[in-house]
């Protein structure tokens, strides 16, 4: 009864301050409240609530599910808990000090609250910045890769350069001949094969020198990955270039589908420039 009292005391007082006061007769009533009300700054419970529930329980839920919300326990010296963290206004207390308090809980959850708030508003700007200097670093790798494809391409028109070989291998048609005609364009000379079979026999029928296989990894059977494998046993000095669009750890260099082919011309460039 002591405890109603001071309860409906407390309110009388916060009252009369510019503050919303709303009461709850029980932990679970107070919970509803917190889950209806858009921003609760405050809780104050009782040590000891209706039905024998705790306060400090009461008080330990807010905590985890209502982080920015303060909190306060009202008890007497003699119900003094063990958690020193929880702020606690002693009974019986003056009209002076209820409201002091309450007053210096707001302003450091205030201060708490601009902190915080000012520490995200600098993450969040030192990932943007991040982000930033990452778009910038992707963007001058690939002007410099097509700055170096550029250069290699232009040296295989000058006279006596040595034309490097490419053997494309793509069971999509219309891919592959965009790929030929593009790698065409770039100096290349170009063997093109639909499939495996196909492509082991223009590799063994072909005479000269096949510096680089380009081969989808994703064809029908029997598939691209025995056709690397018997290229990397009948012609070792043959560089390969893996197309995939799946996500697969290789020995070999891969370029993931979809590309540009200004990106696919890069990786090859990279590849043939190492020799």
């Amino acid at each position: 009864m002591d405890e109603l009292r001071e309860a409906q005391a407390a309110k009388a007082i916060l009252s009369d301050k510019p503050y919303n006061v709303l009461t709850a007769s029980s932990g679970e009533q107070a919970l509803s409240i917190l889950e209806s009300e858009d921003a609760c700054k405050l809780v104050v419970s009782e040590s000891l609530l209706p039905g024998g529930t705790s306060g400090i329980s009461l008080i330990g839920k807010v905590r985890i599910l209502y982080p920015a919300t303060a909190v306060m326990l009202m008890t007497r010296l003699r119900d003094r808990h063990p958690d020193s963290a929880i702020p606690v206004l002693v009974k019986p207390f003056t009209a002076s000090a209820l409201i002091e308090k309450v007053e210096a809980l707001l302003a450091e959850s205030r201060q708490i609250a601009e902190s915080l708030t000012a520490a995200f508003g600098w993450s969040r700007a030192a990932k943007d910045e991040l982000e930033t200097i990452r778009q910038s670093l992707r963007e001058n790798i690939k002007q410099s890769r097509l700055r170096r494809s550029e250069r290699f391409c232009s040296g295989l028109r000058e006279p006596g350069a040595l034309v490097p070989t490419i053997l494309v291998v793509e069971d999509n048609a219309a891919l592959r001949s965009a790929i030929c005609r593009f790698l065409v364009g770039c100096g290349f000379q170009v063997l093109e094969a639909p499939d495996e079979t196909e492509a082991l026999k223009s590799s063994r029928a072909f005479n000269g020198r096949i510096d680089l296989l380009l081969s989808d990894l994703q064809m029908p059977e029997p598939g691209g990955m025995g056709l690397l494998k018997t290229i990397e046993l009948e012609r070792a000095g043959t560089d390969i270039v893996a197309m995939t669009s799946g996500d697969i750890r290789l020995p070999w260099h891969t370029v993931r589908k979809p590309f540009e082919l200004d990106d696919l011309l890069a990786e090859i460039v990279g590849v043939l420039a190492r020799r």
